[in-house]
């Protein structure tokens, strides 16, 4: 596993006795997303930070209160391990909290402890279970060929966002080269402005190229 992978993993094993004494309603836990599938997607440009989100996934057998999914969150996001990878992980951790005491239809969908519209399905593709992996297989919509196809478009798009990452960070420093500050503010910007590749929309992607198409031709570049 890579070292990231593998600490966030390791940490949440090192959790999970406590998880389940204190929360026995929380009855299957995954390392999910990116991690989960042992990759990690990092860059940094000029101080703006573009990585992989800690996903973190946990199936519940009723809705908890308020209270008590603040104190699940709170021991997640508790380091554990004095590791600076540890750190990095949790700047950035994303827990999803979904419930199985719900009709769910074709397996398709559970709905979240947070919020009722958003769909769990992604992640119940691939991943590493710490314990319930049983209860992660029976909703399991590995074999759903429509649901595959779906993942792959997401990530399709995801590789364009990156694509322009990597070229924001080409023009930046071209423009720092011929000492244009102007310009060098104007990337970072925008970089910041679209940074968020997890959520990021196909109108978003596209106002994002066309930003960087404007600044290139600033520089006398041409995609």
């Amino acid at each position: 596993m890579i070292p990231e992978a593998e600490i966030g993993f390791k940490r949440l094993v090192k959790l999970a006795p406590e998880i389940k004494r204190r929360f026995p309603w929380a009855i299957a836990l995954k390392l999910s997303g990116s991690l989960g599938d042992n990759q990690y997607f990092e860059t940094n440009l000029d101080g703006v930070q573009i990585c992989s989100d800690y996903d973190v996934v946990i199936l519940v057998d009723k809705i908890p209160n308020k209270e008590e999914v603040k104190e699940l969150i709170r021991l997640l996001k508790t380091p554990c391990l004095n590791s600076d990878i540890e750190k990095k992980l949790l700047a950035n951790i994303d827990v999803k909290i979904f419930t199985v005491n719900f009709p769910a239809h074709h397996k398709m969908r559970i709905p979240s402890v947070f919020n009722s519209n958003e769909t769990v399905w992604r992640h119940l593709i691939g991943g590493k279970p710490v314990f319930g992996e049983e209860i992660f297989k029976k909703y399991s919509v590995a074999d759903n060929k429509k649901i595959r196809w779906a993942l792959v478009e997401r990530h399709k798009k995801r590789k364009k966002a990156f694509d322009l990452y990597a070229h924001a960070g080409f023009l930046l420093r071209i423009a720092k080269i011929l000492g244009r500050n102007d310009i060098v503010k104007e990337i970072i910007e925008t970089v910041k402005k679209y940074k968020d590749f997890h959520t990021i929309s196909d109108w978003q992607l596209e106002e994002f190229k066309r930003k960087i198409e404007e600044i290139e031709k600033k520089l006398h570049f041409q995609l």
